[in-house]
């Protein structure tokens, strides 16, 4: 169920490693395929990293994510999904503070109000 509680990201615009899951768990089961047919005692190194020929910065994944979300909506989503990425961390935090924090300390003392019926 997709909630779209999630309204900001606080991040900067950088460079990621990305590696798609089917190179890993290939790289994995290659690397144990070796590993099981090497003499003991043997020891391999292996890596899989991307490169930075053609590096994938964060707003290129966070653009994919929205579009994902936005054209695959769940019928059982809350309401409809938006994310804004906030690259200070003030901005974040007020941001935060006023779409989660101040709603759920508003909840609380709802909560906690006796009853005033007879």
């Amino acid at each position: 169920m997709m909630l779209g509680l999630v309204k900001y990201l606080n991040v900067g615009d950088f460079n990621l490693d990305v590696v798609p899951v089917d190179y890993v768990s290939n790289m994995i089961i290659a690397a144990t395929s070796k590993l099981g047919q090497s003499p003991t005692g043997s020891f391999f190194l292996y890596h899989c990293t991307s490169t930075d020929m053609c590096p994938c910065n964060f707003s290129i994944i966070t653009g994919a994510i929205r579009s994902y979300v936005r054209t695959n909506a769940s019928i059982n989503q809350a309401q409809k999904p938006s994310i804004t990425v906030v690259n200070d961390k003030k901005t974040y935090e007020a941001l935060q503070y006023m779409t989660i924090d101040i709603p759920m300390l508003v909840m609380e003392k709802y909560a906690n109000l006796p009853y005033l019926g007879n």
